[in-house]
């Protein structure tokens, strides 16, 4: 189960989609944005869970902080993994 987010347009009553974050079994979890606008908006911006509760993520800054994490945290898997192949 996962958790989608979304902000709220001011002055109007609607919500656009902007994040979503998954479960990863036991490996954690993903996140990703929906909407690539989301990177460019301010850190402080408040995020609304749409279909699940926040599970600890109120602002675009939390997002956009595990997404580098993940990214980082892939490469060097990716460099552990390779290391492992070429020494045995």
């Amino acid at each position: 189960m996962g958790t989608t987010f979304g902000v709220k347009i001011p002055g109007r009553d609607d919500l656009v989609e902007i994040a979503k974050r998954t479960g990863k079994g036991h490996f954690g979890v993903h996140f990703q944005w929906l909407n690539p606008l989301g990177e460019l908006l301010d850190n402080e911006v408040k995020l609304i869970p749409l279909d699940n509760t926040a599970q600890g993520i109120h602002n675009v800054g939390q997002v956009k902080h595990h997404i580098i994490c993940q990214r980082e945290y892939d490469k060097l898997h990716e460099r552990f993994r390779f290391s492992l192949i070429i020494n045995g």
